[in-house]
């Protein structure tokens, strides 16, 4: 299976939101800040954000605070949640599901092929890559100190 780009982005952005702006839902980043953290083209992330946001995946909050947040824990987010977000469902998308003709062994052993991979899809969670990068030493952005002026 081959991830196009806005696939690819969107694991990332929500990657960064579960790394960088906190452990759980709640804390929110400006997509400004994942996109220059991903290095992922600010309009193109806002359209991802979106259909994200549409999914379930997301919230977008405003207010000083606001930005974008996970919208459930990242150990509740799967990939297949993301791939279905951004790409449809999985089964259209590897071809599972359809009724093989008589002999037709190629279309049972990909369907099968396909039916396992979407397993996997299903168990790994976002908390598996922010673990993954934490044991890797990956640090975490720095958020700024917040000034006041009188």
């Amino acid at each position: 299976m081959r991830l196009t780009i806005r696939t690819r982005y969107a694991i990332r952005a929500l990657y960064d939101l579960a790394f960088h702006a906190g452990a759980g839902p709640g804390q929110a980043a400006q997509a400004k800040e994942i996109a220059e953290r991903q290095g992922i083209p600010f309009k193109f992330l806002e359209q991802i954000l979106q259909d994200l946001r549409r999914a379930g995946l997301v919230e977008a909050r405003r207010g000083p605070h606001g930005g974008y947040a996970l919208a459930r824990p990242a150990a509740e987010i799967s990939m297949a949640d993301i791939l279905r977000a951004v790409r449809g469902p999985l089964e259209d998308l590897l071809g599972v599901g359809g009724e093989p003709g008589p002999g037709d062994i190629p279309s049972l052993v990909w369907g099968e092929v396909g039916t396992r991979l979407i397993e996997v899809l299903e168990r790994t969670k976002l908390a598996d890559f922010v673990a993954r990068a934490e044991s890797a030493g990956v640090r975490r952005a720095v958020v700024p100190a917040t000034m006041y002026f009188i």
